[in-house]
């Protein structure tokens, strides 16, 4: 069930993850905003959002 879950929800972050990056890039939200949204370091949220914005194409 647990995995199952996990699997659900890593779904949902592939699908909203680079729609959420290009709204983010397109607003330019700077990066301590985005970071103290995210509750994490600037370093850490520029990293997610590259991610993100990776995956988009």
């Amino acid at each position: 069930m647990v995995l199952k879950t996990a699997e659900n929800l890593g779904a949902i972050v592939a699908e909203f993850g680079p729609l959420a990056a290009r709204y983010i890039k397109g607003d330019a939200v700077p990066l301590p905003h985005l970071a103290e949204a995210l509750g994490t370091t600037e370093k850490a949220a520029g990293s997610r959002l590259t991610h993100y914005a990776y995956l988009s194409g």
